[in-house]
């Protein structure tokens, strides 16, 4: 619709899909229409929206042990703050002390094969012995070299130093930095490896998912 500021008698015109209409003054008037120059101005309005805060799958971890134990110490509450690789629970386990044991005199004798090879191959050398001596020393060092290796790996697994004295205990590590969200298990409780000991959440990177209805 287009209004005109004029005094001739109101007149309309037609033409295909549009149509126009002229109001003069005294029409305006009884109508109490009013009008003003187009301008451009900002519409302050406000939107409610529906969403969602997500925690993407990088920033939640669960604590567990590599080895079964008990709950010897627990070194973190529900709430806190922690960082990457700090004690948050300490397990016990008597096996553990076995392994120790048993590696330090597997080391022992492989020290003596060591030696033992050494001197196999200066007998071989000066024809003293047989090579067949030789051979078989440098088999038992082999074997015994790959038994000393699986038992240093299995306690750098559960944290423990080789070179640590004889201990019954181990700790488990935050495996990310983060909150303390929940502690799963009380001490003196019986875990292995399948168990969730703590969840642990870093909210630095929260995703909020927005939902706009249309009317």
């Amino acid at each position: 619709m287009e209004i005109h500021d004029h005094d001739h008698e109101n007149t309309v015109m037609e033409t295909g899909m549009m149509e126009e209409v002229g109001l003069n003054n005294n029409q305006i008037s009884n109508i109490g229409l009013t009008y003003t120059a187009v301008t451009s101005q900002k519409i302050r309005s406000t939107v409610k929206l529906t969403g969602r805060v997500e925690l993407p799958p990088a920033g939640k971890a669960f604590a567990s042990s590599n080895l079964e134990g008990k709950v010897n110490s627990i070194h973190a509450i529900a709430g806190q703050h922690i960082q990457k690789g700090q004690k948050i629970f300490t397990i016990e386990n008597l096996d553990v002390i076995d392994w120790q044991q048993d590696l330090k005199m597997k080391k022992a004798e492989l020290e003596f094969l060591e030696k033992e090879l050494e001197r196999q191959k200066q007998l071989t050398s000066e024809e003293i012995a047989p090579l067949k001596s030789y051979e078989s020393t440098l088999a038992k060092k082999i074997q015994q070299a790959a038994s000393v290796e699986a038992l240093e790996a299995k306690l750098k697994a559960i944290g423990i130093n080789p070179g640590d004295k004889i201990q019954s205990t181990f700790n488990v590590l935050a495996p990310m930095s983060g909150i303390v969200q929940h502690l799963l298990v009380s001490s003196g409780q019986f875990i292995d490896p399948s168990t969730p000991l703590a969840e642990i959440i870093n909210n630095h990177h929260l995703h909020l998912h927005l939902v706009a209805y249309g009317s």
